[in-house]
């Protein structure tokens, strides 16, 4: 296994606002803030209801 180090801190700030609390789209809303693409390269990410 080969460890993406960019993608890592991405990941690692994704899990950070999970634990504290935010929710699926707060953390969209915070990678888009931050200018952090899609994993598909699309500049916006989909927010969806559940």
């Amino acid at each position: 296994m080969v460890i993406n180090f960019q993608q890592a801190k991405i990941v690692k700030k994704i899990f950070n606002w999970y634990l504290d609390g935010k929710s699926a789209i707060g953390i969209v809303k915070e990678l888009e803030k931050e200018n952090i693409k899609s994993p598909t390269g699309k500049k916006q990410m989909v927010k969806k209801k559940y």
